[in-house]
């Protein structure tokens, strides 16, 4: 991924408002997300509530953001 990740302590991603593929022979999301961020050994947070499928959450762009998660939830708070 050509260093873009190199210093993250974890990703968060958003909801996917795309179906998963029909065929059984295609990845589904998850599998795909697995496929392309496994190596960088960090936390990975999908289906979160930002981005562009509602409910969205917005982010400030370029704050910093402490990330709290457990099995039943979680939090961010962001610091401008």
């Amino acid at each position: 991924m050509h260093g873009w990740f190199d210093n993250v302590a974890g990703i968060l991603i958003g909801r996917n408002a795309a179906p998963d593929a029909a065929e059984p022979e295609r990845q589904n999301y998850f599998d795909a997300l697995i496929s392309a961020l496994s190596h960088l050994k960090v936390p990975v947070i999908y289906d979160v509530d930002i981005g562009h499928v509602p409910p969205q959450l917005s982010l400030v762009n370029g704050a910093l953001a402490t990330i709290s998660f457990s099995g039943k939830g979680g939090s961010i708070s962001q610091q401008l």
